[in-house]
This record gives structure tokens, sequence and C-alpha cells, in this order.
């Protein structure tokens, strides 16, 4: 469920500082040898990414459903959409199922989820440039 909040500029720093450092890991480790957990960080950089946008934009989302209303809403037009609650999917059959995700998945995807990512700081970076 959506609810309005106050936007909350110092949640969104956090949360992209949390994403960065994910990221520099992953950079770090490299993404072949443990492609499961790599598809769980990606996943974890681009919730908290998604966060962080609705952070700016006054929405929190609680309940059942919520990680799939967050990303149907901040990704709304976005072409990637599918892709992201994919990788929701994904990460929640490994989280529940102990279901393993192929190296071959992270390396086809892996431009198209950078992407995504890059998107999204955009979003954040102009958005604080017009709050300031």
């Amino acid at each position: 469920m959506i609810q309005r909040s106050k936007k909350d500029e110092e949640k969104t720093f956090s949360l992209v500082e949390l994403s960065d450092e994910i990221l520099i890991r992953l950079e770090e480790i490299g993404n072949d040898k443990f492609p499961t957990s790599t598809l769980i960080d990606y996943y974890t950089v681009l919730h908290s990414l998604c966060e962080a946008v609705a952070c700016l934009r006054g929405y929190k989302f609680r309940g059942e459903g919520a990680h799939k209303e967050l990303i149907e809403t901040v990704l709304k037009n976005y072409k990637s959409k599918q892709l992201i609650q994919e990788l929701r999917e994904l990460r929640n059959k490994a989280h529940y199922e102990g279901r393993k995700i192929q190296i071959g998945y992270i390396k086809i995807n892996e431009k198209e989820i950078k992407e995504t990512i890059a998107y999204l700081k955009n979003i954040i970076v102009n958005t604080t440039k017009s709050i300031k």
C-alpha cells in the first residue's frame, strides 16, 4: 500500500550510500563466483535506489506487495521495469526456496541492470538539485 509521507532527503542519502557500498563490493569480488549472491546484491541496490526516489517524492510503501508496488510506481514508464520485477521474483525464490541463479543470467542482464542503476541515481541527483 502506498502512503504519503514527509520527503526524507537524509534517508535518501543513506540508501544511496548503502547502494554504493554494495556496488563497490561487487566490483571487488566480481560476479562470476557467486551468481545468486550477485543477483541478490543487484536487487538490493535497485530496491534501495527505488526507495530513495520514493523518499524524495514523499511516498512510503507498506504491507504485502510493497516491493512490487514500489518498482511499479518508481519505474512506471521505464523500459527495464519488467527486468527488475523478474529480479525481485528470482531473489524471492533464492531467499525462500533456495533456488540458485546461473552466471549466464547475470551476464545477459548486467548491462541493463547497470543502466537502471544509473537511471535511478540520475533521478536522485536531479531531484536533490531542485530541492536545494
